[in-house]
């Protein structure tokens, strides 16, 4: 600083024998002036403390989100002002910035100073209510994703866990912040098993029972029917859509199967007279119920159980003959297993017809 007394005096004699109008000051201490105007002296002094404020706000830090960080450049200056223009001494940094302050000591002296300070959020860990898996099945755990590290029961990882097995799962979720932690129990079921039987058929005037099984906890029946039995009659099968299946319930896991039900009706003559006139000869299917069979074997006996014919080519027909010989007039009983339809499905068919007027 300078020390100036004014440029109006003839002559300046400072306390070290200095002679010029003005006098630089380095250090603190006592100063002293004498001047002459027209051979008359004056004299003054002034003592001088010379002061530097030193503040500092500290090194560039980290603020953890939800926390305060308090600023403090040092007490006792006579003004302070922040770089939003708050005049406190003490500031509170609640987000990121840059955050910087003027202070005024009692001799106007200014210093400055400034830190920059970068947030992060603090770890959670919520992997929401329990969970129930059924057997086979996949589910996923997952805390919320940020800027952290994750382990899974001590393992590192992601911030997702991919289970397919029931236990307890444990997360911890840490970054400089902290770490936060949570814990899922995952209660794995065993899926239930439902079989309908293998695809059937059905004839004019039948009905199948279809069952679901036994102990589950629900049944529903493709038409929401519920229970464990499913009664198909034949009058109500839609031939465009014979399928019929059930879902089972267990816990919260669920299986289901389907089972094809298809009506079949193999119309034959009750009566034939082989008798060679052309006219009701041979035993044989009627054309208009014979469409969709595969293949068909055939067993005819007598009263007596005696086989009389035997043939896969049913629609041939039998002629009434045994061995190339008529048979007697009487009842015969028959047997025909037919294969029918795209899956080929098996059904035995019994019944009889009578012959009369047989060849001698």
């Amino acid at each position: 600083m300078f020390l100036d007394p004014g440029n109006q005096f003839d002559s300046y004699l400072w306390q070290d024998n200095t002679t010029l109008p003005f006098f630089t000051v380095v250090s603190p201490g006592n100063y002293s002036v004498t001047v002459t105007n027209d051979n008359c002296p004056a004299f003054d002094d002034i003592f001088v403390n010379i002061t530097s404020p030193e503040i500092d706000l500290g090194n560039d830090t980290l603020l953890c989100l939800g926390d305060t960080i308090y600023l403090d450049p040092g007490q006792g200056y006579s003004s302070y002002l922040w770089q939003d223009n708050f005049s406190g001494p003490v500031y509170e940094v609640v987000e990121e910035g840059n955050y910087s302050v003027l202070v005024t000591d009692n001799y106007n002296c200014i210093s400055q100073a400034s830190v920059e300070i970068a947030s992060l959020a603090k770890p959670i860990a919520d992997l929401g209510e329990d969970n129930q898996i059924c057997e086979g099945e996949t589910r996923i755990l997952e805390t919320p994703q940020g800027p952290y590290s994750y382990t899974w029961n001590g393992e590192p990882g992601d911030h997702y866990l991919e289970v397919q097995n029931g236990g307890t799962y444990t997360v911890e979720v840490s970054n400089q912040c902290g770490i936060a932690s949570d814990q899922a129990i995952v209660i794995e079921f065993p899926v239930p098993e439902v079989d309908l039987g293998a695809d059937q058929v059905i004839q004019p005037g039948e009905t199948i029972q279809l069952d679901g099984g036994a102990g589950f906890d629900q049944y529903t029946w493709q038409d929401g029917a519920g229970g464990q039995y499913y009664v198909v009659v034949a009058e109500q099968i839609d031939p465009e859509n014979p399928y019929y299946w059930v879902e089972v319930w267990q816990g919260p896991c669920k299986s289901s199967d389907t089972a094809r039900i298809e009506m079949l009706e193999v119309k034959v003559p009750i009566v034939i007279t082989p008798n060679g006139d052309g006219f009701n000869d041979v035993f044989s299917p009627f054309e208009d119920s014979w469409s969709g069979i595969n293949r068909n074997h055939i067993l005819i006996f007598n009263r007596w159980g005696e086989k009389v014919w035997e043939s896969d080519n049913f629609e041939m027909g039998w002629d009434g003959k045994r061995n190339g010989s008529p048979v007697a007039d009487g009842t015969y009983y028959w047997v025909l297993d037919v294969y029918y339809g795209e899956d080929d499905i098996s059904q035995t068919i019994k019944g009889s017809v009578t012959v009369l007027n047989a060849e001698n």
